[in-house]
């Protein structure tokens, strides 16, 4: 039965996000034909500067919500102190990132949006929303509501489209309504799906012995999430951000960009994969299911190292075609096209074994797997001098992709070769 659901849950999921994905891209490509340029560049790098907030700030969150709610719920806790926790820790990161906004106000607003105090009060309100979605997207994946997380998702995206939409036929002008849009879509979704599942809910309570018999989580810490996120971001961005810095060349920073841009969207999709595997894998943990543990893990190792074997002999044999296609460049040579998508196979390996050293409660190890391989990483794009800037990107990417999955490599092999429930060892 637990494999169907989660078979069932990553089903959903991944329509969820498929249909996100389409409903942004026609939010950008909308947003494109019907502004300026300048307008245009204010709208995208609004969402890109939010979208950084999101992912190293409140995407943490929201997994190490969801890995407590499960856990709680495995071990039939009362669910009340990890949602209080998560108040906290999302309040606190709101207030931090609307105070360090508001210290760098003119900067900001200056040199990101030209000016533009709409913008700028966009991005800090879309920040503060999403704050509030990503609390609740964690008690949603927490809480195995996946149908209502896969709503919330396209919900958000259809009423961004719709502020696109109404610019487009004429209803409203100019760009800062498409720019209140990404900073509305978020709260008014989140406002509307809380209220379905409370509706639904009616305010069930777990049972089971309360908050005083609560076993400790080794997981419990945010450090490990946050490390995961900022190492991902710097995995995927730092070659773009040292080719600008070497070159002053916004060509070639874009060239860096959309060869990495190949590996964000299958990284995309996978995120349905693991939003449902850290929930599933905890309450495998919790009951002691090693034999199942291990079955899934291989289970997602396998499909992941087949879709990117896949996907390299794909660009191998169409890359540059494909490339010149989307993004009008031929600047990618098929082998090394193909030689980044085996990085991509190793960076799907790595996720899929993170969320089950966190689900296990091994933190300490995925801190140390992301943090050295991507520290040895940002520390050789510092100081190298070369001057094939693809061929740096794509060395250093899958290098350290292999890095960081031969450590997680070792302690997961360690964990299921000795597994017990974190919980019950973790003192």
């Amino acid at each position: 039965m637990r494999a169907s659901q989660f078979v069932r849950s990553l089903s959903l999921l991944s329509v969820g996000l498929a249909s996100t994905s389409l409903l942004t891209f026609a939010f950008f490509a909308l947003s494109s034909s019907t502004l300026t340029g300048e307008d245009y560049g204010r709208v995208a790098l609004l969402w890109s500067s939010t979208m950084l907030v999101v992912a190293i700030v409140y995407r943490p969150a929201e997994q190490q919500l969801t890995h407590r709610l499960a856990r709680d719920r495995a071990y039939g806790f009362s669910t009340a102190s990890s949602r209080r926790t998560a108040i906290v820790l999302l309040g606190i990161s709101a207030a931090c990132v609307t105070v360090a906004a508001q210290l760098v106000h003119e900067t900001l607003r200056d040199s990101l949006f030209d000016g533009s105090e709409v913008f700028y009060v966009a991005f800090v309100a879309s920040c503060l929303a999403y704050a509030v979605s990503y609390g609740v997207r964690g008690v949603l994946a927490g809480t195995g509501r996946y149908a209502a997380y896969a709503a919330h998702l396209t919900l958000e995206a259809t009423v961004r489209l719709l502020f696109a939409v109404a610019v487009a036929v004429g209803i409203a002008r100019g760009a800062s309504v498409v720019g209140t849009g990404i900073a509305a879509a978020p709260a008014i979704s989140t406002l509307a799906v809380a209220l379905a599942v409370a509706l639904r809910t009616r305010a069930r309570v777990s049972s089971g012995p309360g908050e005083g018999g609560r076993e400790p989580s080794r997981a419990g810490t945010p450090v490990a999430f946050y490390a995961v996120a900022v190492g991902e971001q710097l995995l995927l961005s730092a070659a773009v951000l040292f080719a600008q810095i070497r070159t002053s060349d916004p060509v070639a920073a874009g060239v860096v960009f959309n060869l990495l841009l190949l590996v964000r969207a299958p990284l995309a999709l996978f995120l349905a994969v693991q939003i449902s595997l850290l929930p599933h894998f905890t309450a495998l943990v919790a009951c002691g299911a090693t034999r199942e543990i291990r079955r899934v893990t291989l289970g997602v190792l396998a499909a992941s190292l087949a879709g990117a074997a896949a996907y390299a002999v794909l660009l191998g044999l169409a890359g540059p075609q494909l490339t010149e296609l989307v993004f009008g460049a031929t600047d990618y040579e098929p082998l090394g096209l193909a030689f980044i998508a085996i990085g991509l196979g190793l960076h799907l390996v790595a996720g899929a074994l993170t969320q089950l050293l966190l689900a296990a409660g091994r933190g300490r190890a995925v801190v140390l797997a992301w943090s050295l391989p991507v520290g040895c990483c940002v520390g050789w794009l510092a100081v190298s001098g070369s001057t094939d800037l693809v061929a740096q990107a794509q060395t250093t990417y899958v290098a350290t992709a292999a890095a960081v999955t031969l450590i997680l490599a070792w302690w997961a092999a360690g964990l299921l070769g000795r597994h017990r429930p974190a919980s019950r060892s973790a003192g």
